[in-house]
């Protein structure tokens, strides 16, 4: 799974990018980082020294050897982009079980019961499913708070989710997108999903 294009000369250690050394091989839809100036100018010659923004998804910055300073830093503002880009393909919608109509709480749990796709984490006191892109939040607090029973709820949910993972079991294995997502951990059955499709 690639988030993002970097077109470099030199080789590249990064997770999730699709490594490229011509822009010709750019996966369409994805924001492209071009590495070096000379790269830039063969691809766009009237390209500006001080604007590194060719178009809305394609960016460019000087290679290590070039600016070393300018280099790092949109290096690590495109990888960060290409992430906030990634995880706006989902929705997040926070059950809220003190403002939503019954009705509409039931209707959530009956559309997440008929989906074919399920993926969950769970925290100490969240739980987060996703469904066709669309992450449903659960406040495990608030289902104490209202006198219900919480276990209840998870063993439900248990039993209806085709992966739930608990706690940290999966963490490391995405502390790079946690890093770059501000540790939301809501992204996780999102992430999992698009891996697993």
């Amino acid at each position: 799974m690639f988030i993002g294009n970097i077109v470099t000369n030199n080789s590249f250690g990064y997770k999730n990018f699709n490594i490229i050394n011509s822009f010709d091989d750019i996966m369409v839809n994805l924001p492209t980082l071009i590495v070096g100036w000379d790269n830039v100018k063969a691809i766009a010659p009237n390209a500006d020294y001080f604007d590194r923004k060719l178009s809305d998804d394609i960016f460019w910055t000087f290679s290590l050897t070039e600016k070393r300073d300018m280099y790092e830093e949109d290096l690590y503002y495109f990888i960060k982009k290409c992430y906030e880009v990634f995880v706006s393909k989902s929705n997040y919608i926070y059950i809220d079980f003190l403002l939503f109509e019954n009705k509409k709480i039931l209707n959530i749990f009956n559309n997440i019961k008929i989906s074919s796709k399920k993926i969950g984490f769970q925290t100490e006191n969240m739980i987060y499913i996703n469904i066709d892109n669309l992450i449903y939040g659960i406040d495990l607090n608030v289902i104490d708070y209202i006198g219900k029973d919480k276990n209840q709820l998870i063993n439900y949910l248990k039993n209806d989710i085709d992966v739930l993972f608990i706690n940290n079991e999966i963490l490391i294995e995405y502390k790079d997108y946690m890093d770059k997502l501000n540790n939301k951990l809501k992204y996780i059955p999102y992430i999992y999903s698009v891996e697993h499709e």
